[in-house]
């Protein structure tokens, strides 16, 4: 959101910004760069009729010719209320891989079935809307969600120095799925190996403690940093050997298409938008597996190509989400939906939305 308002002067369309609960650090961010920006403080837990209530009369307010809604409360209060508000075109959108309950298919197959259509931000995203049967891969667009780009940088000295280590780096959310506890245990496998590396981890979360107690009775407190959060990851993690994305699961992985717009060698594990994003040896590293040996393996393996062969890889990578995942390439791809979308529905219904 903060992207798609600071390029919002890209688009055809006008934009207008909503959140339901909260707007949190995005909404200073999206506020100073123009947008137009309201957050109602209501309750989001589904379902929520003071949501309900108060997304209907906003929505009436401005009358848009499209809702386009990001995320499962969203998406569910509202394409309820936009349909309230008759709002001509409303779309929904999956951030991520959906883990729905089976009330909750059956919730959301309802109100895609209200919508003009369903975005996903990668093809896996599709095929999990598909095989949870919320609603019919016609229905689907894949949007791929927008990256920072960001500046190259210096990358560190080839010299074969047996004392200077293979630095990593990972940036996420300190929680199960991010799977750091199973890159802590590749570190220790590294280290057993031979393999003198460090490890810098950028987030914060529920795990933290956890992860902090794990690199300890490992023996890796002098081989682990936890910096915490960080605005600008990439300012320490930019001059890393290799970053890694060790994820359980991934809708997208805007810290990888990142990391991989400076210049940097990325390893990932092979779910979700990693396996659409990188082509193994080209312009990253898939994983074979999500445990700690199979992450340890890929460690070894990278080391083992060195700084140069990683250094042309982290170039190569640079090169090939520079334009795909570029926030103005977003722009004019949602630009192309809305007015696809827009002119079906004219077509439909016999009517100008």
């Amino acid at each position: 959101m903060i992207l798609l308002a600071q390029h919002a002067e890209e688009s055809d369309f006008e934009h207008t910004f909503c959140a339901i609960h909260s707007g949190g650090a995005a909404f200073a961010k999206m506020k100073n760069s123009g947008a137009n920006v309201t957050v109602l403080g209501e309750p989001a837990s589904i379902p929520s009729i003071r949501a309900l209530s108060s997304l209907t009369r906003h929505i009436r307010k401005y009358s848009p010719d499209i809702v386009h809604t990001h995320g499962a409360e969203a998406n569910f209060h509202g394409l309820i209320a936009s349909r309230f508000a008759k709002v001509p075109v409303t779309l929904g959108e999956e951030i991520g891989i959906p883990r729905h309950s089976p009330a909750a298919r059956i919730a959301f197959r309802i109100v895609y079935g209200t919508a003009d259509g369903v975005v996903a931000i990668s093809n896996s995203v599709k095929n999990a809307i598909v095989t949870l049967q919320e609603a019919n891969r016609e229905d689907i667009h894949v949007v791929l969600n927008p990256a920072r780009m960001l500046d190259t940088v210096t990358r560190r000295s080839s010299l074969k120095n047996a004392n200077q280590s293979f630095r990593l780096g990972f940036a996420g959310r300190l929680e199960e799925v991010k799977n750091a506890s199973s890159l802590l245990d590749a570190i220790a496998i590294v280290r057993d190996s031979g393999v003198q590396a460090t490890l810098d981890i950028v987030g914060n979360g529920s795990q933290r403690a956890l992860l902090e107690k794990q690199a300890l009775a490992l023996g890796l407190s002098k081989s682990v940093a936890f910096h915490g959060f960080m605005e600008d990851p990439f300012s320490t993690l930019g001059s890393c050997d290799l970053y890694i994305q060790p994820s359980l699961s991934e809708g997208f992985g805007i810290a990888l298409v990142e990391a991989m717009s400076a210049g940097l060698a990325t390893l990932a594990t092979p779910v979700g938008g990693a396996t659409e994003i990188i082509e193994h040896g080209i312009n990253g590293l898939l994983l074979e597996d999500v445990d700690g040996q199979s992450i340890a393996n890929g460690v070894i393996a990278a080391a083992a190509l060195g700084r140069d062969e990683l250094a042309r890889i982290g170039q190569t990578a640079r090169a090939s989400v520079l334009s795909r995942f570029s926030p103005t390439n977003y722009i004019h791809s949602l630009d192309r939906l809305y007015d696809s979308t827009l002119t079906e529905r004219r077509n439909r219904t016999g009517t100008a939305a």
